[in-house]
């Protein structure tokens, strides 16, 4: 089911129409003053269905894969990174 957008002031008076429509798998995105500032998605019972919902309604972008095990970005000035003092400090 596609994603709709409503005003909060809609959604307050027709709130039951919208619960029965996520509850059927639409995802409503709710807007005040033009901006958006709430998003309903159908509640998932598996984490692979809350994946999905997620991926669908465009809040996450992910391809499924383990995250790869990257070295820390920051380095102090001698070479040595953050993770290297915090460890040296804990001793």
């Amino acid at each position: 089911m596609p994603e709709r957008q409503v005003s909060l002031q809609e959604l307050e008076s027709k709130l039951g129409s919208y619960i029965h429509d996520v509850d059927n798998g639409a995802t409503v995105v709710v807007s005040r003053d033009g901006r958006q500032v709430a998003r309903i998605i159908p509640e998932t019972d598996s984490a692979e269905r809350k994946l999905a919902a997620l991926k669908a309604s465009g809040i996450l972008d992910w391809s499924g894969r383990r995250p790869k095990n990257r070295r820390p970005s920051v380095r102090l000035r001698d070479g040595g990174s953050v993770s290297d003092i915090i460890i040296s400090e804990r001793r």
